[in-house]
């Protein structure tokens, strides 16, 4: 047994996760395979489409099928069919044109359209359809149909079949843990106790293994983000982005940037730039010449391009940099606000608001730091509540007394991010699994490591503390533990290092923490405290391994409900809280913590308390704790968090 030192110090130790394929088992380290492609056939003289081309992403398990919509041509469809599983597979994404007198829609997720009336084509365009095709399988023969007839009788087919799906590399994102609790492997044994003479135990024998990992880390913009999707049991819903977090929408599409010239015109990837849309709010990020990152305004957007503005100078450079929706500059004069009963709402008849790829339940920010890009009156977070093309309304506005204002002059910004919330709906909850690696420092020539094989991401608890950082424990249940010596080294694969970034702190980073009574009639409802000495949010799964004869450890993992619950400790004002407490009246919080132009909100839109017992002691002011148990709220979820990629300064808190 070799042994390079007398002991290993904690320091020398570190924690990374990587997500797994299929419970317990990681990426294989292949990948894809070439997909065949037929022949192509024009099935009539009178073809909509020629130069039909695709490119198979086996990671997202997307098709992206790129053709050429001739000249003379009104109408456009296409379909793909499966020999596996019929007609109208896979959802159709996205689809789009790179001429403004083509217009795309796509009818019931199944049939993507392309439409130039009243007029002809003039010249040719190309098109593009992306499909989620996430059950394909080896050796599955798919067929591309375009038509300029929605019955497809006279259909030009191109068919391909799909070669090896290799899973690809497994990604180790280092995480920078603060402490550790229970992680690794318990072993259970069960002695053999005989009635002997001599009163002696037998040696016992191994009958299970528990295996679960828990560690604290403080709270950064970017450190535990990807890694809440797991505890959340969703994909994320995001933006356009060229560093996704991989959930659902329009990033799974990602752009990216090959070059930007000294008038802020970047190419992005083939038929890419049209992801973006004039309007929309971008932060860049990753040039070297620094003037070149920070948040711009798409003015334009082309198949390969996407031209910015509002930017001040550009330097022409050639770089793998990174450029993200973050929100959306208003057409001038639209996004005038109406305050109606206790809600808020934002009406625009120009840009769409169901083309900003926002979701119910999310977080915006209004208003912009730049001259007329806020109202005078009313700028501050809030929740969506519904989403029409030409109306948000919104609730829960922080700022104080709402109230009508036009937008007349203004180019009224709003600004999002990725949103999570648990999902109603069971084809969007999402099980991932992880493995979780804590090596332990240098034997044998090289590092040691253990493991935490299928783990399920079980328990959650955010923590802000008076005076503090804002820190969070994580825990997560595991089928078993696997060690590696050193002379094996780490298992394969590409290593992440964290972003460097600050912490949260919980006296000048909190922008608001708000416990409030549901009210139908006030658009800003009653707080029930002024001040909030320290809270916990927490997410517990109840996961835990399903056990069987014949196998050490679990063999698959058990979820049970989805439960939202922490505590709050508050300055005592009035008998109200406690009769809120005891009425089991509707109460709601949300906390929203901003840094140096970004920031997140947690949400429980709908819970009941317990506790409420005054904590009264000589000299000290009065306390009241109470516990919070959150509930299933009128859209479908009990909890969401959104994340911002950037914010104005107008965001940041205010001392």
């Amino acid at each position: 047994m070799s042994n390079e030192g007398n002991k290993i110090d904690s320091n020398l130790t570190g924690l990374a996760y990587a997500e797994e394929v299929t419970l317990g088992v990681l990426p294989s380290g292949s990948a894809a395979g070439s997909p065949v492609l037929g022949a192509f056939t024009a099935a009539t003289t009178t073809s909509s489409v020629d130069a039909i081309s695709f490119a198979w992403d086996d990671v997202t398990k997307q098709l992206t099928i790129t053709a050429n919509m001739l000249t003379g041509q009104q109408t456009c469809y296409c379909r793909v069919d499966s020999d596996l599983n019929g007609t109208d597979v896979g959802i159709y994404i996205n689809s789009y044109a790179d001429t403004e007198a083509l217009e795309s829609s796509d009818t019931a997720g199944a049939i993507a359209v392309w439409d130039s009336s009243p007029i002809a084509l003039p010249t040719d365009a190309e098109i593009v359809v992306v499909l989620a095709l996430p059950n394909a399988i080896e050796g599955e023969v798919f067929t591309i149909n375009f038509d300029n007839l929605t019955g497809f009788a006279d259909a030009d087919l191109r068919t391909f079949e799909l070669g090896a799906l290799g899973t690809g590399v497994a990604i180790w994102r280092e995480l920078e843990p603060n402490s550790y609790g229970d992680f690794g492997g318990e072993i259970t044994n069960v002695a053999r106790n005989p009635i002997s003479k001599d009163r002696q135990r037998r040696k016992g024998v191994t009958t299970d293994l528990d295996a679960n990992g828990g560690f604290n880390q403080d709270i950064t913009q970017n450190g535990l983000t990807r890694l809440m999707q797991g505890f959340f049991f969703a994909a994320a819903r995001e933006k356009v982005s060229t560093n996704p977090l991989r959930g659902t929408g329009p990033a799974t599409i990602v752009p990216v940037i090959a070059s930007i010239t000294n008038v802020g015109v970047v190419t992005v990837g083939s038929s890419q730039g049209t992801e973006f849309k004039p309007g929309d709010l971008v932060y860049l990020s990753g040039f070297a010449n620094a003037g070149n990152n920070g948040l711009a305004v798409v003015s334009a957007v082309a198949s390969t391009t996407v031209t910015l503005v509002d930017k001040g100078t550009f330097v022409a450079e050639t770089i793998a940099a990174n450029m993200e929706v973050c929100g959306f500059r208003q057409t001038v004069a639209k996004g005038d606000l109406t305050v109606v009963g206790n809600k808020i709402l934002l009406t625009n008849d120009t840009d769409d608001y169901t083309t900003l790829n926002l979701n119910v339940g999310e977080w915006i920010f209004i208003g912009g730091d730049a001259a007329n890009t806020a109202f005078a009156n009313n700028y501050g977070y809030a929740r969506i509540e519904t989403i029409t093309a030409t109306v948000l309304t919104l609730v829960n506005p922080t700022w104080a007394n709402p109230v009508d204002e036009l937008s007349t002059g203004d180019t009224i910004e709003l600004y999002f991010g990725a949103f999570m919330r648990n999902e109603e709906d069971a084809d969007l909850i999402v099980c991932q699994s992880y493995q979780l690696e804590r090596s332990l420092g240098k034997a044998e020539g090289g590092t040691q490591a253990e493991y935490l094989v299928g783990s399920i991401a079980n328990g959650y608890t955010l923590n802000i503390p008076t005076a503090d950082k804002l820190n969070a424990d994580l825990e997560f249940i595991a089928l078993k533990n696997e060690t590696r010596p050193g002379s094996l080294g780490l298992k394969a694969g590409t290593r992440v290092s964290p972003t460097v970034e600050d912490g949260f702190n919980t006296s000048s980073d909190i922008y608001t923490a708000r416990m409030y009574f549901h009210d139908e009639n006030d658009v800003t409802p009653e707080p029930l405290f002024s001040y909030i000495q320290e809270l916990t949010l927490s997410i517990t799964n109840n996961a835990s391994p399903t056990k069987a004869i014949g196998v050490l450890g679990g063999f698959d993992v058990n979820v049970g409900t989805f439960e939202i619950g922490g505590e709050v400790t508050a300055y005592f004002q009035n008998v109200d809280a406690i009769e809120a407490v005891k009425s089991n009246d509707d109460i709601g919080i949300y906390i929203i913590a901003a840094r140096e132009n970004v920031g997140f909100i947690y949400d429980i839109p709908l819970l009941s308390m317990g506790g409420g017992r005054l904590n009264v002691e000589q000299d000290q002011p009065i306390m009241i704790p109470v516990e919070n148990m959150g509930a299933k709220c009128v859209n479908g979820y009990t909890l969401s968090a959104s994340y911002f990629p950037y914010l104005p300064d107008l965001a940041m808190p205010t001392l």
